[in-house]
Order: C-alpha cells, then structure tokens, then sequence
C-alpha cells in the first residue's frame, strides 16, 4: 500500500471530525432533546411511533404528522425557534418521503416537530433502549447528567 505524500495534511483533517458517543438520560426526555439538538448535537433512538407524512403548519415549518406504529430507528439532528415555538428536525433513514413546503427548505428525508409532536413521538421510545448523542471531539461537554461510554482518541 502506498501512503499518499500529503498524508499528514488528512491525518489534521482527519481529527476534526473524531467523535465520543454517549448515553442520553431519559428522564426530562423531551426537554433534553431539543437542549441537544439546540446546542448543535444530534440524538439516535428507537421507538415504534410512525410518522405517516408530514403538513405545514402555521409558522411555515413542515411538520412531522404521526400515524400508527412503525419499529424504527431515527435521529434528531436540528433546531429552530419560529414565532416563539421551538421545533427539533427529525431525521428518517427512507428518503426524501417527506413534501409539504418549508420555511428553511429542509430536506425531504425528515420533519419538523414541535415540543407536543415531539411528546406524542417519544411516548413509545423508552422501550427501545436508551438514546444516544454523538459528540465530536471538537465540541466541550459539560453536562454532567451524560454518561460517557465511548471516547474516540486519535493518536498524537
């Protein structure tokens, strides 16, 4: 195998984008959600509610319409505060499903949801494991309530 001559200079690159996961607590679920998706992070987690299509609502944002149950894993990866209602983007692993405009042009492979969507969605979450935040290593922790479980390290 040949090393390439500027292999230093992706190593450097590659360390930007080093990350540690960690456990979510769900206790206070709803409220820990949108505090991580509103500092810049994105949450995994499983549960078995069905988001069947999505709807504008009266902000512009297009939002999540749940329907029925569906075993799924999915992510939140985004935050917005539109006329005072805060909204987390949901992300599903199906494509671009999702079509009803949107004030930001968010991509059609997910939702917005409201903190009562939100609510309704997570209600089946707890019997799916516990969720996960992925952190690069770039980005200070300091919640104390996030218990660690994998760090990743590049060498030095």
């Amino acid at each position: 195998m040949r090393i390439p001559a500027n292999f230093r200079n992706h190593a450097e690159a590659a360390k930007r984008y080093q990350a540690g996961i960690c456990w979510l607590p769900t206790d206070n679920f709803v409220d820990r959600l949108f505090q991580v998706c509103a500092s810049g992070l994105a949450v995994f987690l499983g549960n078995k509610t069905k988001v069947g299509g999505s709807v504008t609502d009266s902000n512009g944002m297009r939002l999540a319409r749940l329907a029925g149950t569906w075993n799924h894993a999915t992510s939140a990866a985004a935050y917005k505060r539109v006329n005072g209602t805060e909204y987390i983007f949901w992300v599903n692993s199906h494509g671009p499903r999702y079509t009803a405009k949107d004030l930001f042009n968010a991509p059609m492979d997910g939702a917005w949801m409201d903190r009562k969507t939100t609510t309704s969605f997570l209600s089946t979450a707890a019997r799916y494991g516990r969720p996960g935040i992925v952190i690069p290593e770039s980005v200070p922790v300091e919640w104390d309530s996030f218990e660690p479980i994998v760090r990743a390290k590049h060498a030095s």
